[in-house]
């Protein structure tokens, strides 16, 4: 079972790699029936960034918590209970990044999603394992959260862990072009 994962790992990848160079042609079907005018869209779409940028990196990351955590305050002054308030914070973390929206309020800002090692959506259970486990992750003294400036694909302990990767959204449009 890991080696079916890793190629197909493998093979997002090599559609990453593809689509860095102008021209390139997907010739799958996607299982869509496209009009000529968008696979032409979908097979010349360049993002405007380089290749360091696939993967979010820890500021934008940074940037992405604080906006949900000012999102998030007004739960914080109106309740006091912790429990409450880490199942309220674990259900916003969740159904949102299992969503369409593949992140949340924060990660939407900044133009990034959360994918798994195929390139799809997350489900909701690896979205609330992934949100428990970001927990760890800062109790640890915040040393999982700081991986990402040391992985090659910017990966924090969390997403190691559930296999996901945050990647920019517009290299997500790239590689999974929607119906």
């Amino acid at each position: 079972m890991d080696q079916n994962h890793n190629e197909r790992l493998a093979k997002w990848l090599k559609r990453y790699q593809d689509y860095r160079y102008q021209g390139t042609e997907d010739t799958t079907d996607h299982g869509c029936n496209q009009t000529k005018e968008a696979k032409e869209y979908i097979h010349t779409y360049q993002p405007k960034q380089t290749e360091e940028q696939f993967f979010v990196g820890f500021q934008q990351r940074f940037y992405a918590f604080v906006i949900d955590t000012l999102a998030l305050s007004i739960c914080l002054f109106e309740i006091g209970s912790l429990p409450v308030l880490l199942f309220i914070y674990s259900l916003y973390y969740s159904v949102l990044t299992a969503s369409p929206l593949k992140g949340t309020l924060g990660k939407v800002a900044i133009g990034a999603v959360v994918v798994d090692q195929h390139g799809e959506q997350v489900t909701f259970i690896k979205a609330v394992i992934r949100f428990y486990l970001s927990i760890v992750s800062i109790l640890l003294l915040g040393v999982g959260n700081l991986m990402v400036i040391f992985h090659f694909e910017n990966r924090a302990l969390h997403d190691l862990c559930c296999h996901t990767y945050v990647i920019n959204k517009q290299w997500d449009v790239a590689m999974n072009p929607h119906c």
